[in-house]
């Protein structure tokens, strides 16, 4: 019998596990990890190049508030879930990606050390002033940096 409190987290391994794999019960362990989320609009998929990159914001002139780059930089974060909404259905993301932000942070440092402090990717504005992003390429990013990826296209004609 299993221990009420250990339920959620471990299983009987069955038959097999034990008379092929000397396993009577497996546990299960997750750790906390911190995953930075940025879901696009499905109309800005459609433009030129967006689904090949993703957009980090890096400057709130008004607020000057710490951004999303900044707290990355810090050490904030484990993963990046980057996305755009599905075109046709409704509460689905058709595109995306998972990041690994450890490996973008060695990605940019380095980058900033090669290029003399210049900070890596193109600026991008607000229409409305209210904040800068950086846009980075995915091919630009170092193996490893994509854990996982789904690409579903499709526009509606």
């Amino acid at each position: 019998m299993i221990p009420p409190r250990t339920e959620s987290m471990s299983s009987c391994s069955g038959p097999n596990g034990d008379q092929e794999r000397n396993t009577d019960l497996m546990v299960l362990r997750a750790e906390n990890k911190r995953i930075a989320c940025r879901v696009r609009t499905a109309g800005e998929l459609a433009k030129p190049g967006y689904c090949d990159e993703f957009t980090i914001r890096s400057c709130r002139p008004a607020s000057g508030s710490k951004t999303e780059l900044a707290k990355i930089v810090d050490g904030w974060g484990d993963f990046l879930f980057y996305g755009f909404a599905d075109h046709d259905r409704a509460g689905e993301i058709s595109h995306w990606f998972l990041g690994d932000l450890y490996v973008f942070r060695g990605w940019f440092a380095r980058e900033l050390i090669r290029c003399n402090g210049v900070v890596p990717g193109s600026l991008k504005r607000n229409g409305d002033g209210s904040s800068d992003f950086r846009v980075f390429k995915i091919a630009a990013m170092p193996a490893g940096f994509v854990v996982d990826r789904a690409c579903r296209v499709r526009f509606g004609v």
